[in-house]
């Protein structure tokens, strides 16, 4: 098995996922994937890991297929340096694809602890994926899912140029692909990036899912949707409220309400933007 990690952190993974790559008690191959130029690779080196640096700036999803692509396992687990498996990662997600020929396999996005600012962010973007139950295996998180290799690359006729889950989950279960959730394959996030950071992350990234969603449409929807977009945290606060309740996460979920409903609200601000004046240059903040 291999394991890709995509790395935007400036110190990249978090020191007890170093401590899993050192121990490696199933002997699996770990890849990171970077485009921090400052990096200090040699911890991860000395661990055993292969570390692949790619131009500054590259965007994550580029960063996941350069690691798919250079992954010599048939199965290819994926996840990001901002996230800390658990300690029976690498065995559930074994056991699992024994168990399914499933060509693609998740599992839940937990939180351990943080400040209400980093609890919001995970909410605001894993609190569908936070409860153990998930009846909706059409979505799977990109920083917890597994890959059949060759099933993947027959679909595509070789390795995606990118690997962005929203995309390609639509585009394999149109080739007739099936996906599997298990409950047992859990990941944490441990992202501590400030809010100072995030803000303008979710407004670009708002603004790069707005412009994409009105490609080709006419005017007519773009101002619709732009119209509409005001509505976006307010939505966006009762579904996070919905998940959170489901997975047990209720206190955390009212102790950072207030920094949900502002990441959501920049989220919606740049949708509105991209809804009518495209994505622009949005999608090089994805880093």
């Amino acid at each position: 098995m291999s394991v890709v990690i995509a790395g935007s952190r400036a110190m990249g993974p978090a020191d007890k996922f170093l401590d899993q790559i050192k121990l490696n008690q199933h002997k699996v191959e770990y890849i990171l994937v970077t485009a921090n130029q400052n990096l200090n690779v040699s911890p991860f080196e000395n661990a055993g890991a292969k570390v692949l640096i790619e131009a500054e700036g590259t965007m994550v999803p580029h960063l996941r297929a350069v690691g798919f692509k250079y992954a010599t396992s048939e199965l290819v687990a994926m996840t990001e340096d901002f996230c800390l498996p658990s300690d029976n990662w690498v065995e559930s997600i074994i056991n699992a694809h024994k168990k399914n020929h499933a060509i693609a396999i998740g599992g839940p996005v937990k939180r351990q602890s943080g400040t209400a600012g980093e609890w919001a962010l995970s909410f605001c973007e894993y609190a569908r994926f936070m409860p153990s139950n998930n009846l909706n295996v059409k979505d799977l998180p990109a920083v917890n899912i597994s890959f059949k290799k060759t099933k993947v690359t027959e679909a595509y006729g070789g390795v995606p140029d990118e690997i962005e889950e929203f995309k390609m989950l639509p585009f394999l279960m149109d080739q007739g692909a099936s996906f599997v959730w298990d409950e047992k394959v859990v990941i944490y996030d441990v992202n501590d990036q400030s809010m100072r950071h995030s803000l303008p992350s979710f407004f670009f990234h708002g603004r790069y899912f707005g412009g994409m969603r009105v490609k080709g449409s006419g005017f007519t929807t773009k101002l619709i949707r732009a119209f509409l977009s005001p509505c976006i945290p307010f939505m966006q606060v009762l579904r996070v409220g919905k998940h959170a309740l489901s997975a047990g996460y209720l206190k955390y979920f009212l102790r950072s309400f207030v920094f949900i409903f502002l990441l959501s609200t920049y989220w919606a601000l740049g949708e509105g933007i991209g809804s009518i004046m495209g994505e622009g240059n949005s999608k090089k903040h994805w880093v």
